[in-house]
């Protein structure tokens, strides 16, 4: 990551960084929350991504039902849990715009339309660990990679 970091002794700010994900740029924001609810610490990180990108990076099957790019908002948050280890919990959200989904219907979306697509995985991750998925009013569950 390329920016500034400022920091005193309760808190952590940074804001319009710059690093690659999925060999693209994106934005990454970082702060400390003011309400425990919100973690604490917090990283935001913009960006935008190309079917092919998704392809190469996850190597999923479905992903090859993908043309064209998307903008996309991932952010984690760090936090403490009741037995006092610390969390991490990761939500990576995109509208879907600019991005053709060639699956049967309904699942089908053109290039134009908006369909949202939240993915949270659990940490720590493993093959089998789950995760939750909802794209748009067709899809809401939980499920694994086998």
């Amino acid at each position: 990551m390329n920016g500034v970091l400022g920091f005193t002794e309760s808190s952590v700010k940074a804001r319009g960084g710059q690093a690659r994900l999925l060999g693209r740029g994106a934005a990454i924001d970082v702060d400390t929350p003011s309400s425990p609810q919100e973690g604490m610490l917090r990283f935001d990180a913009r960006g935008k991504s190309t079917a092919d990108d998704l392809v190469r990076q996850f190597k999923s099957p479905l992903l090859k039902h993908l043309e064209g790019s998307a903008d996309w908002l991932a952010t984690l948050r760090i936090r403490e849990g009741q037995d006092k280890t610390m969390r991490a919990g990761l939500r990576v959200e995109s509208d879907l715009k600019g991005m053709a989904v060639t699956l049967p219907d309904p699942l089908d979306q053109a290039a134009l339309q908006r369909r949202p697509l939240v993915i949270e995985p659990v940490f720590p991750r493993t093959q089998s660990t789950p995760f939750s998925v909802r794209y748009g009013d067709n899809l809401s569950g939980v499920f694994t990679l086998a």
